[in-house]
């Protein structure tokens, strides 16, 4: 097979968040993004005003068919679905965008790959969101240098996880994109009880949550560790289960759980000792 590149046309299966953004950022890299298909035509539609040359397509094997390098990005539960119902070439390359799944999903194409960008993606196609990202890649052997080089050319960090530690790498992009913002929910939510409305509280923890990445990213751990167990500060930390007993008790296992997991990583790290650690696991038991 001659090895795909730059210049091989593109098909975006599936125009949501995650493929509208990689369309255009590869379009904006030069990469050749040229037929788009999703289950809502409207979305294809809205992609193709974005992307210069992209034609939308009302059925996907009609962008497969004009296509060499095929971009899966529709939720995971359909990607094996899609790929089944595809009639594929021995030319064509097929790369999923999943975080959890393996080739084996992509059943059908003779050449597979995966790219999954780290990165939470907003409603609108941002290209620019992805400079800097860490973008997981597995693939055949003669598709992996294609993706580094898209990679690449997104100002990405490609870095390769094997299949079958997909699920531990995705578990752990979980724990931080889809998991920290539910946790910034809830802790918006107790604004109401303040007398503020939630996007109050959103307003004024989100510069925290961006600072807190920025710490991670620049302190590492344990040196971004922060917070009132890793302080050792157990009279906050009766007042917090008090508090949440009276006032929010559905927040008390989200609470107890993130306290253990802090009272470890202090522990670990030395910022607390032995007696303070067992007062502070005996109020969270």
């Amino acid at each position: 097979m001659i090895p795909p590149g730059k210049s091989d046309p593109i098909a975006i299966i599936g125009c949501g968040r995650v493929g509208s953004t990689l369309a255009s950022a590869l379009a904006e890299r030069g990469w050749v993004v040229g037929h788009l298909a999703s289950s809502n035509r409207a979305s294809a539609d809205r992609l193709a005003d974005i992307v210069e040359g992209a034609i939308a397509h009302d059925h996907a094997q009609a962008a497969v068919d004009q296509s060499r390098i095929i971009l899966v990005t529709t939720p995971d539960d359909a990607i094996e679905s899609i790929c089944t119902s595809l009639q594929w070439s021995p030319g064509h390359v097929a790369i999923h965008c999943s975080g959890s799944l393996g080739l084996d999903v992509l059943s059908g194409p003779a050449h597979r790959g995966s790219l999954h960008p780290i990165m939470t993606i907003p409603a609108d196609p941002s290209p620019g969101i992805l400079n800097g990202a860490t973008i997981a890649l597995d693939g055949d052997d003669d598709v992996l240098e294609m993706l580094e080089q898209m990679a690449g050319d997104i100002d990405g960090r490609p870095v390769r996880i094997k299949s079958e530690d997909r699920v531990l790498y995705h578990l752990s992009c979980l724990l931080v994109g889809g998991y920290l913002s539910s946790l910034g929910a809830e802790a918006a939510g107790l604004w109401s009880q303040l007398g503020f409305d939630p996007e109050r509280g959103i307003e004024a923890l989100a510069p925290m949550i961006s600072q807190t990445g920025r710490n991670l990213g620049e302190q590492g751990i344990p040196s971004a560790l922060q917070g009132t167990v890793h302080r050792g500060d157990v009279d906050a930390i009766r007042s917090h289960l008090a508090t949440i007993e009276q006032r929010c008790p559905q927040l008390r296992g989200l609470y107890v759980g993130l306290a253990e997991t802090s009272l470890r990583q202090a522990v670990a790290c030395g910022a607390i000792d032995e007696s303070t650690a067992s007062v502070i696991s005996a109020l969270l038991s």
